[in-house]
């Protein structure tokens, strides 16, 4: 689920949720990141979100459908909830069968968060 640090983090989180509603989650992902972290494109309103999910073949018309219903809002409301829940301040984080936060600060590296993540799955399948 995307981190919702606070309101200027919505539009980011709206379009993850249009592109998994789409089932394009997985295409457009890394190219989106890469536009906005890398590239520094303003991708910031939904006019410019509705135009970068064109460049990936997604109709106008249906982006902005998604993009304002109610189905993308219950979701990024759900995602915000739970990131409050699981006490997220930053990303990235991993949570570990609801029960266990960790992230590269906590982990000591972005190396490291992978093996206490592995080691956290291991403990709750033995569980």
């Amino acid at each position: 689920m995307p981190g919702i640090l606070g309101n200027d983090w919505i539009p980011h989180a709206k379009a993850f949720y249009v592109a998994e509603k789409l089932g394009i989650l997985e295409q457009i992902h890394r190219p989106l990141f890469n536009a906005i972290h890398n590239k520094k494109r303003d991708l910031m309103s939904p006019g410019s979100l509705r135009d970068f999910f064109a460049e990936y073949g997604v109709e106008k018309d249906t982006f902005e459908k998604l993009y304002n219903s109610e189905a993308v809002d219950k979701d990024m409301k759900a995602a915000f909830v739970a990131g409050k829940g699981y006490g997220i301040t930053g990303v990235p984080a991993l949570i570990v069968n609801g029960k266990y936060r960790t992230s590269p600060s906590l982990a000591g590296s972005y190396d490291s968060v992978m093996r206490v993540v592995n080691q956290l799955i291991e403990e709750e399948r033995s569980n």
